[in-house]
Order: C-alpha cells, then sequence, then structure tokens
C-alpha cells in the first residue's frame, strides 16, 4: 500500500481524487490486495481528469493486486506488503550448513514441477534462454530486453 501511495503524485489527480483514493486504502474494510484493487479500478473507471499516460500506469498497476496462484505461495514480498529497505535483498532463509538442507526439494503447488536442466544439451539450453529472454524484462513499460 504503500507503494500505491507513493505513486499517487505520479497518476496527476485532482486533489479531490487523491482524497478519495486515499480514504478508500485507508479504510478498514477488507484485505488490503482488495481496497488497493478496487480504489485503482474505481479511479480508472470515473476517467475524470485521467490522460492516456496516467490510464497506461493504472492498466500496468492494477493487475499486481490479482490473485497470482504461484507468487502468492512463495516467500517473496506481494505488491500490498510493507516492505522495509533493510529487508530489499535479504535472504529468504537464515544461512544454512549443507547438512541442514534438505535432500526432498519443496513442494510445488499443484500443475507444477521441478525440473533439472541440463545446460550442456543445446535443446534444454535454448529452453531456458527462450524463457528468459521472451519473459523476463527490465522495466515496467517492456521495452527493455535482457539478451542472455
Amino acid at each position: 500500500m504503500q507503494y500505491i501511495l507513493s505513486q499517487l503524485e505520479k497518476f496527476n489527480l485532482t486533489p479531490h481524487q487523491t482524497r478519495e483514493v486515499k480514504r478508500q486504502l485507508e479504510s478498514e474494510e477488507g484485505e488490503v490486495k482488495e481496497r488497493i484493487k478496487k480504489a485503482l479500478t474505481q479511479l480508472k473507471e470515473s476517467g475524470t481528469n485521467l490522460n492516456r499516460g496516467t490510464i497506461r500506469k493504472l492498466d500496468n498497476i492494477t493487475p499486481l493486486y490479482d490473485d497470482h496462484g504461484f507468487w502468492d505461495t512463495q516467500p517473496v514480498p506481494k505488491a500490498y506488503e510493507n516492505v522495509s529497505p533493510e529487508q530489499y535483498d535479504a535472504p529468504i532463509d537464515r544461512v544454512k550448513t549443507v547438512d541442514e538442507i534438505d535432500a526432498e526439494p519443496y513442494k510445488l503447488p499443484p500443475g507444477y514441477v521441478w525440473s533439472d536442466v541440463d545446460v550442456n544439451d543445446p535443446v534444454q539450453a535454448e529452453e531456458v534462454y527462450t524463457l528468459l529472454t521472451k519473459h523476463y524484462v527490465e522495466d515496467d513499460d517492456a521495452m527493455f530486453r535482457f539478451d542472455y
């Protein structure tokens, strides 16, 4: 929620729109994620004084608050969680010795499987390259792509 509040000034909103979004975000009704999504959706649907750039920003940010079957199960910060600066780039778990690491991999949600990749196999290496190049981008506008 801190992210949304910090980004409000970039949306070129009127003071009334800004107050209304803050009011909705700070209410106690429903989960934080749902409040954020509702506020963003209502803001976009109001259309008042919103230019195309602002609408595009809302279109880009609103899906962050959808349900994400896989990512919602992972130990990573959610878009609606407050993360302190000390928590950025912090380990997910404490540092462990080799003996403390489970021999069995973590269980994945239904529909997902672990896969061992042989990077010396050209076919498998090409699959990894395609996955990373086509699906991982550096910026929000998908303008800058890594070429692994």
